[in-house]
């Protein structure tokens, strides 16, 4: 008996259903909703590939982005080296510069006590000379001496 009752339940349920659909007309309602659901799901996957799509030109951007980073990296050090390489060589013209003007500058300096030196023998040789020219000659040298001075500096007048 309970068995018939389900049934009968069950019967009645689905009865109920299919009065329901045809009089409220629930089929082109359903048919709405069915038609509306498929386009969302039709757009959400049009969303889904254009978002992979999307995703694929970021990964390509992303790697090109990465090479770009090197290239400018290894530009960068390239533009580094050749700078270091001017520096050095601007520096090592500069030293050039500073030595031989050092050089020159002793060179003069070396020139100049030298002069210094044959000037301070000369008047030692000078002052020794003296010295013994004073010790050495009598009086007769000496007139002697004065005499030929003085004609020289008379004949020296005359000739001009």
């Amino acid at each position: 008996m309970k068995l018939l009752f389900e049934l009968i339940n069950f019967l009645l349920l689905v009865g109920g259903l299919v009065w329901l659909y045809r009089r409220y007309r629930l089929g082109r309602f359903l048919e709405g909703y069915r038609t509306r659901v498929t386009a969302e799901i039709q757009r959400a996957q049009r969303l889904e590939a254009e978002a992979e799509k999307l995703h694929l030109q970021a990964e390509e951007e992303l790697a090109g982005a990465g090479a770009r980073a090197q290239e400018i990296l290894e530009s960068a050090r390239r533009v580094g080296a050749r700078l270091l390489e001017e520096q050095r060589v601007a520096a090592q013209a500069e030293a050039e510069r500073l030595l031989a003007q050092a050089r020159q500058e002793a060179g003069l300096a070396r020139a100049k006590v030298y002069d210094e030196l044959q000037h301070a023998a000369a008047e030692e040789l000078i002052a020794r000379a003296e010295e013994f020219l004073i010790e050495e000659l009598n009086e007769e040298d000496h007139r002697r001496l004065v005499g030929a001075f003085l004609a020289g500096l008379n004949q020296e007048t005359f000739s001009r």
